[in-house]
């Protein structure tokens, strides 16, 4: 930077004594001199030289162009301060000067210290304006390269001093329309928004208050910008706020996302709170050696407490073991594996402080958490047991029917071949009733049936609709009801009573069918005795039985007045004898029975019957 001592001033003055008069003080204080004694001079010598720092420029200089004209001719070119010489101190002389430059006037004669701080205070001003110009155009470059759009204005006026061409990328409109009217960018703003703006400017500009808004401008093709705006006073020396800067970015990108992550939020939150399951969301506790611990609630929802019967206010931000005291082991070591390593796990198991059941997955959304989504099974466990239970005793109760079938088989093959269309029968209707089970239901403390199944429905000829919710004596013979009735009584009152009886049942169509009863006694969950039936339709059986008796009586009728003898065997040993036979061989029947075939038979003669095709 230039100092004093090196600083040229071209002195223009046509008065030759002035001139030099004027050359020697500045001269004594530093500068160093050029002069000119006409207009035109003075414009070739500043415009031709780069030394000239300074133009100090006599108004009145006789013919040719005067100071105010060289100084614009020189000012047209080149940036340099003007200081004014002159005699005159009207009005219109000053503004001629204050039209042409900033840099100020001196009368003459006003004395040495006022020319020289005069010149001093151009070259101060000169200094700081160049600064501001540089500065500026810093500011420009920055501004014209930012997405925010940015925009100067005068604090009286409200004129643009300068936007940046984002106004045209943001309101849709060229810059050089804000120039043209100051007032053109609320057009695009939402009617809604407007009074908001235009408060936030007069807080600017008549109360210094820095504003930051949010308002919506209107696009060319109907749509909606959400800007976000902020505006700043601009003070001078004074503390006047003489200028005010705004800022405004275009938020809408930004805003709709914000909405939809609002959106998702909401909806989550609606989810989170309507799910059918519990839901809670934790951290894992970990020691010194990174073992897990303890884990801490950090989220629940409603049905989380509906579950538990834990209320989220109550734990969040506690740990398990201080919710749970004698929260076992498992469980902290499942979620730490979780929580630890990624992996997800489902499981059943027992909560012993919360004396439940549940079914649980859970995973790690992040490193060191875990969520979990668990419903109650506890009553589905205990129905399960229930159930279990249920089917033992059935299945008992079925291994005591396969065995009274199995001792019902052996007393048929005592019967002889000539009952075998009997046996086959038999054989026929044990088949159907080892596959079919015979005919179930089930009666509450009522004498209500409260369940059948489809054997029973075949069996009676009655539907589902007419058995169920009705009194099972319906289906039961008018001769038996007293006594099944009578049973059933005992039976619930404690007395022991045999599970097994015969009864006849009546059909819908009115026919009668004699049966076989098996019972059995449970208590459901609300301690009421509720009985299983199961039915198995004997009629044929008890038939064929009676014919079989029926018959064997008159074969041993027969046998017994028969004229000759009649003797069974079985084996090896003598099973029926008839009276014929007792005396033609002088045994007793008793005798017989306890000999073995071939003692009856004297050894010589048995080679010959052995021949005629009996064999041992």
């Amino acid at each position: 930077m230039k100092t004093n001592k090196n600083k040229t001033i071209l002195l223009v003055e046509d008065d030759h004594v002035s001139a030099l008069a004027g050359s020697i003080l500045l001269k004594k204080y530093g500068y160093d001199v050029v002069m000119a004694n006409t207009g035109q001079k003075a414009v070739d010598t500043a415009l031709s030289s780069d030394d000239i720092d300074l133009v100090l420029m006599d108004i009145d200089l006789g013919p040719g162009i005067n100071g105010t004209d060289a100084a614009s001719k020189i000012l047209d070119s080149k940036k340099i301060p003007v200081v004014f010489l002159t005699a005159h101190g009207d009005r219109a002389v000053i503004e001629k000067v204050r039209s042409i430059t900033r840099y100020g006037y001196v009368k003459k004669n006003s004395g040495d210290f006022v020319l020289l701080s005069s010149i001093e205070m151009a070259f101060e001003l000169f200094e700081t304006q160049k600064k501001y110009e540089e500065n500026m155009i810093g500011l420009k470059q920055l501004s014209e390269n930012i997405n925010e759009v940015f925009w100067l204005r005068d604090a009286g006026t409200d004129n643009v001093i300068y936007v940046n061409p984002a106004y045209e990328r943001v309101w849709g409109e060229p810059y050089s329309s804000l120039y043209e009217d100051p007032h053109s960018f609320t057009r695009r703003i939402h009617p809604e928004d407007l009074p908001a703006v235009m408060e936030a400017r007069d807080n600017v500009v008549n109360h210094g208050m820095m504003s930051q808004l949010e308002y919506r401008l209107h696009n060319n093709d109907g749509g909606v910008k959400w800007i976000q705006s902020k505006n700043y006073p601009v003070y001078d020396s004074s503390g006047s706020i003489v200028r005010y800067v705004g800022l405004a970015l275009d938020n809408t990108e930004t805003k709709n996302l914000s909405e939809s992550v609002k959106l998702k939020e909401q909806q989550y939150r609606l989810l989170f709170n309507r799910m059918m399951n519990g839901f809670a969301l934790h951290e894992i506790i970990c020691d010194s050696e990174g073992e897990p611990v303890d884990y801490r609630f950090l989220d629940v929802n409603p049905m989380f407490e509906k579950l538990t019967g834990l209320s989220g206010d109550d734990i969040i931000g506690k740990t398990a073991r201080e919710v749970l005291p004698g929260i076992e082991d498992f469980w902290i070591e499942t979620y730490g594996r979780v929580a630890l390593t990624g992996k997800h796990a489902a499981f059943d198991h027992y909560s012993a402080p919360l004396k439940k059941h549940y079914h649980v997955m859970a995973y790690a959304p992040v490193r060191g958490r875990f969520a979990v989504v668990f419903e109650d099974i506890t009553d589905s466990i205990k129905l399960h047991d229930e159930l279990a239970e249920i089917n033992a005793e059935l299945e008992a109760y079925a291994g005591e029917l396969q065995l009274a079938l199995t001792e019902l088989e052996q007393k048929n093959d005592e019967l002889t071949r000539a009952n075998e269309r009997l046996i086959a029968g038999k054989a026929r209707y044990r088949s159907i009733v080892q596959n079919t089970h015979g005919g179930l239901m089930i009666i509450d403390d009522n004498y209500t049936i409260t369940y059948v199944n489809r054997e029973l429905l075949f069996l009676t000829g009655y539907t589902h609709d007419e058995l169920v919710g009705n009194d099972f004596l319906k289906i039961i013979d008018a001769r038996f009801r007293d006594d099944i009735a009578a049973r059933y009584r005992r039976r619930q009152d404690g007395y022991g009573e045999l599970p097994v009886y015969e009864a006849l049942i009546v059909t819908k169509d009115g026919a009668a069918k004699y049966c076989d009863f098996r019972v059995s006694v449970f208590r459901d969950e609300n301690g009421r005795t509720n009985s299983v039936i199961q039915i198995l339709d004997i009629t044929r059986t008890r038939q064929m039985l009676d014919s079989a008796r029926e018959g064997e009586e008159k074969f041993r009728n027969l046998a017994e007045f028969a004229p000759y003898a009649i003797l069974i065997h079985q084996g090896d040993f003598w099973v029926y004898a008839n009276n014929e036979a007792e005396k033609i061989s002088g045994y007793s029947r008793t005798e017989l029975q306890r000999m073995r075939f071939w003692e009856f038979v004297a050894p010589e003669f048995r080679d010959v019957v052995r021949s005629r095709g009996i064999k041992r």
